[in-house]
Protein backbone atom coordinates (compact mmCIF):
# COMPACT_ATOMS: atom_id res chain seq x y z
CA UNK A 1 0.00 0.00 0.00
CA UNK A 2 1.48 3.33 -1.02
CA UNK A 3 1.07 6.43 1.06
CA UNK A 4 -0.08 9.66 -0.51
CA UNK A 5 2.06 12.53 0.60
CA UNK A 6 0.62 16.02 0.86
CA UNK A 7 3.30 17.25 -1.54
CA UNK A 8 1.74 15.12 -4.28
CA UNK A 9 -1.79 16.55 -3.84
CA UNK A 10 -2.70 19.21 -6.38
CA UNK A 11 -5.75 21.41 -6.80
CA UNK A 12 -7.94 20.12 -9.62
CA UNK A 13 -10.30 23.09 -9.70
CA UNK A 14 -11.50 26.01 -7.64
CA UNK A 15 -14.98 27.48 -7.92
CA UNK A 16 -16.19 30.70 -6.34
CA UNK A 17 -19.66 30.60 -4.76
CA UNK A 18 -21.48 33.85 -4.05
CA UNK A 19 -22.50 33.70 -0.37
CA UNK A 20 -23.90 35.89 2.38
CA UNK A 21 -20.66 35.62 4.35
CA UNK A 22 -18.74 32.99 6.26
CA UNK A 23 -20.54 29.70 6.80
CA UNK A 24 -20.13 26.33 8.45
CA UNK A 25 -21.07 22.91 7.10
CA UNK A 26 -23.95 21.54 9.21
CA UNK A 27 -24.48 18.14 7.65
CA UNK A 28 -24.37 16.15 4.45
CA UNK A 29 -27.89 16.04 2.99
CA UNK A 30 -27.19 13.53 0.25
CA UNK A 31 -24.28 12.70 -2.03
CA UNK A 32 -24.77 15.98 -3.94
CA UNK A 33 -25.87 18.51 -1.32
CA UNK A 34 -24.65 19.99 1.96
CA UNK A 35 -26.61 21.94 4.55
CA UNK A 36 -24.73 25.06 5.63
CA UNK A 37 -25.35 27.77 8.26
CA UNK A 38 -24.14 31.36 7.87
CA UNK A 39 -22.21 32.49 10.93
CA UNK A 40 -23.57 36.03 11.16
CA UNK A 41 -27.24 35.60 10.29
CA UNK A 42 -27.57 31.92 11.36
CA UNK A 43 -29.62 31.38 8.18
CA UNK A 44 -29.58 27.92 6.64
CA UNK A 45 -28.89 27.16 2.99
CA UNK A 46 -28.36 24.17 0.74
CA UNK A 47 -25.10 24.01 -1.17
CA UNK A 48 -26.08 22.03 -4.28
CA UNK A 49 -23.10 20.16 -5.72
CA UNK A 50 -25.04 18.37 -8.47
CA UNK A 51 -22.84 20.19 -10.99
CA UNK A 52 -19.43 20.24 -9.26
CA UNK A 53 -18.00 22.87 -11.59
CA UNK A 54 -21.00 25.13 -11.06
CA UNK A 55 -22.31 24.70 -7.48
CA UNK A 56 -25.35 26.69 -6.43
CA UNK A 57 -26.39 28.07 -3.07
CA UNK A 58 -30.07 28.10 -2.09
CA UNK A 59 -30.86 30.13 1.04
CA UNK A 60 -33.92 28.99 2.99
CA UNK A 61 -35.66 32.22 3.96
CA UNK A 62 -38.85 30.45 5.11
CA UNK A 63 -37.37 29.06 8.32
CA UNK A 64 -38.07 30.83 11.61
CA UNK A 65 -35.00 31.35 13.80
CA UNK A 66 -33.25 28.14 12.65
CA UNK A 67 -31.38 26.38 15.42
CA UNK A 68 -29.95 22.88 15.62
CA UNK A 69 -30.90 20.44 12.88
CA UNK A 70 -31.67 16.73 12.92
CA UNK A 71 -31.58 14.54 9.83
CA UNK A 72 -34.67 12.84 8.41
CA UNK A 73 -32.72 10.65 6.01
CA UNK A 74 -31.57 11.77 2.57
CA UNK A 75 -34.55 13.94 1.72
CA UNK A 76 -35.38 15.95 4.80
CA UNK A 77 -34.43 17.34 8.16
CA UNK A 78 -35.95 18.90 11.27
CA UNK A 79 -35.01 22.38 12.44
CA UNK A 80 -35.44 23.47 16.05
CA UNK A 81 -36.37 27.14 16.48
CA UNK A 82 -33.50 28.71 18.36
CA UNK A 83 -30.85 27.37 20.70
CA UNK A 84 -31.75 23.96 22.03
CA UNK A 85 -30.66 21.98 25.03
CA UNK A 86 -32.76 19.02 25.99
CA UNK A 87 -34.82 19.95 29.02
CA UNK A 88 -38.04 17.98 29.31
CA UNK A 89 -40.10 20.99 30.42
CA UNK A 90 -38.89 23.29 27.63
CA UNK A 91 -40.78 23.07 24.34
CA UNK A 92 -39.60 24.20 20.90
CA UNK A 93 -41.20 24.54 17.49
CA UNK A 94 -39.84 22.06 14.95
CA UNK A 95 -39.88 22.71 11.22
CA UNK A 96 -39.94 19.80 8.75
CA UNK A 97 -37.97 20.59 5.60
CA UNK A 98 -37.98 18.58 2.35
CA UNK A 99 -34.69 18.70 0.47
CA UNK A 100 -35.43 16.05 -2.15
CA UNK A 101 -34.88 18.89 -4.64
CA UNK A 102 -31.73 20.73 -3.42
CA UNK A 103 -32.45 23.62 -5.80
CA UNK A 104 -35.73 24.32 -4.04
CA UNK A 105 -35.78 23.13 -0.40
CA UNK A 106 -39.34 23.32 0.93
CA UNK A 107 -40.71 23.92 4.40
CA UNK A 108 -43.40 21.23 4.77
CA UNK A 109 -44.80 22.12 8.17
CA UNK A 110 -44.10 23.59 11.58
CA UNK A 111 -44.92 21.48 14.62
CA UNK A 112 -45.67 23.77 17.56
CA UNK A 113 -44.14 23.44 21.00
CA UNK A 114 -42.64 19.95 20.80
CA UNK A 115 -41.84 18.61 24.24
CA UNK A 116 -40.75 15.12 23.29
CA UNK A 117 -39.40 13.33 20.22
CA UNK A 118 -38.86 9.62 19.57
CA UNK A 119 -37.27 8.13 16.44
CA UNK A 120 -37.73 4.52 15.37
CA UNK A 121 -34.38 3.95 13.64
CA UNK A 122 -35.53 0.71 11.98
CA UNK A 123 -38.48 2.25 10.16
CA UNK A 124 -37.20 5.83 10.04
CA UNK A 125 -40.42 7.10 11.61
CA UNK A 126 -40.20 10.17 13.86
CA UNK A 127 -42.83 10.91 16.53
CA UNK A 128 -43.14 14.47 17.83
CA UNK A 129 -45.38 15.32 20.79
CA UNK A 130 -46.41 18.98 20.68
CA UNK A 131 -49.25 21.26 21.71
CA UNK A 132 -51.35 20.10 18.73
CA UNK A 133 -50.92 16.44 19.70
CA UNK A 134 -48.77 13.71 18.18
CA UNK A 135 -47.23 14.32 14.75
CA UNK A 136 -45.80 11.35 12.87
CA UNK A 137 -43.17 11.97 10.18
CA UNK A 138 -42.87 8.93 7.95
CA UNK A 139 -40.12 8.07 5.49
CA UNK A 140 -41.73 5.56 3.11
CA UNK A 141 -38.45 4.52 1.48
CA UNK A 142 -36.94 3.56 4.84
CA UNK A 143 -40.19 1.80 5.81
CA UNK A 144 -40.14 -0.18 2.55
CA UNK A 145 -36.51 -1.19 3.11
CA UNK A 146 -37.39 -2.31 6.64
CA UNK A 147 -40.34 -4.40 5.37
CA UNK A 148 -38.11 -5.99 2.71
CA UNK A 149 -35.49 -6.92 5.35
CA UNK A 150 -38.21 -8.42 7.56
CA UNK A 151 -39.53 -10.56 4.66
CA UNK A 152 -35.99 -11.69 3.79
CA UNK A 153 -35.30 -12.65 7.42
CA UNK A 154 -38.55 -14.63 7.64
CA UNK A 155 -37.69 -16.54 4.45
CA UNK A 156 -34.35 -17.72 5.92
Amino acid sequence: MSRIRPAKIKTAASVAVKTLGAFDFVCLLNDQAELIRFRDSLQLAVLDLHKPKKPTLNVMNTLNRPGPTESLGETGFLVINGPHKYVSAMAHDYQVVDISNPVGPALLTTIKQVKHMVVNEETGTTYLLGTDGLTVVRRPRVEDDYKTRQIQMNMN
